[in-house]
């Protein structure tokens, strides 16, 4: 339409990154900083400055020792047990964390970093095993409560690149199994999980509108088109829009 200026994805990332830059460059507040750089970083690589994003996040200073692993043990000595114990599982919920975001981070070194990657340097095994290894990890810890079962479209996506395709067709409907048992409660919240019980509610009071079943669909749909017209892929689109208009229909 004339008369008005629309911005594209890639303006809006080039204004944030502007944005970034300028908090990085004036601000003295240490914390402000560092995240500005995460984000920086992270904006850098999506308009593929990918040696600017090096670049900057080499910039974040890393301590040699994290002072909140020492700390929880000073706060036992002075019989501060609550505050240790709070410490203590944010780091352990922080570890497990950084261990999933590994896990997927190998498993795409392994199978799907470039879209025009080789042939000879994909390999699928190890892409599904550190894929399982994350849901493995979330399935333990947090009782498959947060967001690993989704992990299980990554591994039908691995096994249609491979052209296996009732393997794929396997591990989507595992995801469909684990939404349904879940429902709304996707992603539970940390202090409901017998290992976070000293965490805060960190929703409390906030509400985020997000139909995550329907980008749950969309991203299928886009994903595994290749297998749209199969019966067994579209009962799975079905059993997700039933999901959905469940939920929906309880708010």
């Amino acid at each position: 339409m004339k008369g008005k200026n629309y911005l594209n994805a890639e303006d809006i990332t080039n204004r944030i990154i502007e944005i970034l830059e300028d908090i990085v460059d004036n601000t003295n507040d240490i914390s402000l900083k560092e995240s500005s750089l995460i984000q920086l970083g992270s904006n850098y690589m999506m308009v593929g400055k990918n040696d600017m994003a090096e670049k900057v996040l080499k910039k974040i200073y890393k301590p040699t020792c994290n002072p909140d692993v020492m700390l929880p043990f000073v706060y036992m000595q002075q019989d501060k047990i609550y505050e240790a114990r709070k410490l203590m599982q944010q780091n352990l919920n922080a570890s497990v964390g950084e261990a999933m975001t590994s896990c997927m981070g190998l498993a795409i070194s392994y199978y799907s970093y470039k879209d025009d990657i080789d042939e000879k340097d994909i390999d699928f095994d190890k892409a599904s095993l550190y894929y399982q290894l994350a849901i493995d990890i979330d399935k333990l810890v947090y009782d498959g409560n947060q967001m690993g079962s989704f992990l299980n479209s990554n591994l039908a996506h691995v096994n249609l690149k491979k052209g296996d395709i009732k393997t794929s067709l396997i591990y989507l409907n595992k995801l469909v199994n684990s939404i349904e048992r879940l429902g709304t409660d996707i992603p539970r919240q940390l202090n409901k999980i017998a290992y976070f019980d000293n965490l805060d509610d960190i929703n409390k009071g906030t509400t985020v509108d997000i139909d995550i079943y329907q980008m749950l669909i969309d991203s299928l749909n886009e994903t595994f088109s290749s297998l749209k017209g199969n019966n067994e892929f579209e009962d799975i689109i079905s059993r997700i829009i039933d999901l959905r208009k469940l939920v929906n229909k309880g708010k």
